[in-house]
């Protein structure tokens, strides 16, 4: 059986800059030889919100926002999978969310069920059901 390889990328978004977070990531996981790569909770954005415009600025559909673009893209063009945190609007509300992308686009959401402390004041809790895709041999459900 060949090794299937996950990589986890930290660092350190900087508030508010979501295209540059996302080409850092991208940046960091360029040199990883992994089928699927992890960037953490709410990287595209940052995470430190002070108002619900804040918030509401920084919020992106799932399907068609830039944090699925980017990582569609990368996703393609690496011949992998990607997760990575953004904060997602959908429906008229906003979710810390997580997506699986893979060299198709999108094949999952998540959204955070259990928030605690100030995140109660930024974003709804989750309401999708919990699932679990096929990455490769493996099989991977997201949570944050």
């Amino acid at each position: 059986m060949n090794p299937f390889r996950v990589a986890f990328v930290q660092g350190r978004p900087a508030f508010g800059r979501c295209e540059q977070n996302l080409e850092r990531g991208l940046a960091l996981a360029a040199g990883v030889r992994a089928e699927l790569v992890i960037l953490p909770e709410l990287w595209s954005s940052g995470y430190v919100f002070s108002s619900h415009a804040e918030v509401a600025a920084l919020a992106e559909d799932a399907a068609s926002g830039p944090t699925a673009r980017a990582l569609t893209a990368a996703a393609r063009r690496e011949r992998r999978h990607y997760i990575a945190g953004f904060p997602e609007q959908a429906r008229g509300r906003v979710y810390n969310s997580a997506m699986l992308v893979g060299p198709a686009g999108v094949k999952a959401v998540y959204r955070k069920l259990h928030l605690f402390e100030r995140e109660q004041e930024w974003f709804a809790p989750g309401d999708l059901p919990l699932e679990v895709q096929r990455v490769g041999p493996a099989r991977v459900g997201m949570l944050i």
